[in-house]
């Protein structure tokens, strides 16, 4: 296999990241503005909490995905996936703090024809 000696003097433009660290007496999940009781259709349920870089996350995602939306089913008894970060109607915001401390905020913005509950 052939290898260009070029390769070795290649450089990234993309940084380093910083280690990731969640505040003292706080994880990584940490809620720290948490969603209301209760929305209509047509609202946007939000919730901040403690994050890490996504980039540094990629290999360790449940389902290939940053979030959910679930919905219970009283029927089954089970939570079904309705939405995730592909679907137009949810938003994953990461905000970059100083000294590896970051927080996320994930938005549903709830359609008209959602179905209760």
């Amino acid at each position: 296999l052939f290898r260009s000696p070029y390769f070795d003097k290649l450089f990234s433009l993309i940084p380093n990241n910083v280690a990731d660290k969640a505040p003292a007496n706080m994880t990584f999940g940490d809620v720290l503005e948490d969603v209301q009781v209760e929305y209509k259709l047509g609202e946007v349920a939000d919730v901040t909490f403690v994050a890490a870089n996504p980039r540094n996350s990629v290999q360790f995602m449940a389902n290939r995905t940053f979030l959910t939306v679930e919905k219970y089913e009283n029927v089954s008894g089970v939570w079904q996936v309705v939405h995730n970060d592909a679907s137009c109607e949810t938003r994953f915001y990461w905000f970059k703090g100083t000294g590896g401390y970051s927080n996320a905020t994930i938005e549903w913005h709830i359609p008209e024809t959602s179905d209760p509950g």
